[in-house]
């Protein structure tokens, strides 16, 4: 059923791309500013809760009205890109000061993905395969979990400090594109059921 749906498969691509861009920064993210900016655990922790308060301001008041203005699949693209340009601002970061930033910027774009990722599959999915296409975009998530931090710290230990962020930058084009398409797909509710139901 996954296969076949239009918009569901997109849409678990888009789950397997971003959590691999972003599991791999927050493997790497400890590494990557001790080595910049000998940063220890504390400018980390403060770091990982500003964007814990970003992402709870962001879907209690922010990401659900901009998905009802934009539609879903316009919100997630632009959270992934969002996202990604957070990324960038990382790595191309002027001083310790401007890490929090980008992170926060990237933090908006996190808190924008997930919770339409979820919506566009409920909208998407038949009401008895619901629970089924969920647990399946969860099972994509946790391979990104697992697959972003291997290659994440290869590419850290291997290539670059640096590359980690502009992969995951990099592959979040892809993700938005997918995102989009989604959208289109979801659009044409007759094709969609007929797909559904074979």
């Amino acid at each position: 059923h996954a296969a076949a749906n239009p918009v569901i498969s997109r849409v678990i691509v888009v789950t397997l791309i971003y959590m691999a861009g972003f599991s791999g920064m927050e493997s790497t993210f400890g590494l990557w500013t001790g080595a910049r900016y000998d940063w220890g655990a504390r400018e980390v922790a403060f770091s990982f809760m500003a964007v814990g308060v970003v992402s709870v301001f962001c879907q209690s008041l922010v990401t659900g009205r901009l998905a009802r203005r934009f539609g879903e699949s316009r919100v997630l693209a632009g959270g992934c890109l969002l996202f990604g340009v957070g990324l960038l601002g990382q790595m191309f970061s002027p001083a310790a000061w401007f890490v929090p930033v980008a992170m926060i910027i990237g933090g908006f774009g996190m808190a924008m993905t997930m919770p339409n990722i979820s919506a566009m599959i409920s909208r998407a999915a038949p009401p008895d395969r619901q629970g089924a296409m969920l647990g399946l975009n969860m099972a994509a998530s946790s391979s990104g979990r697992i697959v972003g931090p291997i290659v994440a710290g290869a590419m850290f230990s291997g290539l670059g400090h640096d590359w980690p962020l502009a992969v995951g930058a990099a592959l979040m084009v892809p993700a938005a594109i997918m995102a989009l398409n989604a959208g289109r797909a979801a659009s044409q509710p007759a094709r969609l059921a007929a797909e559904a139901a074979e």
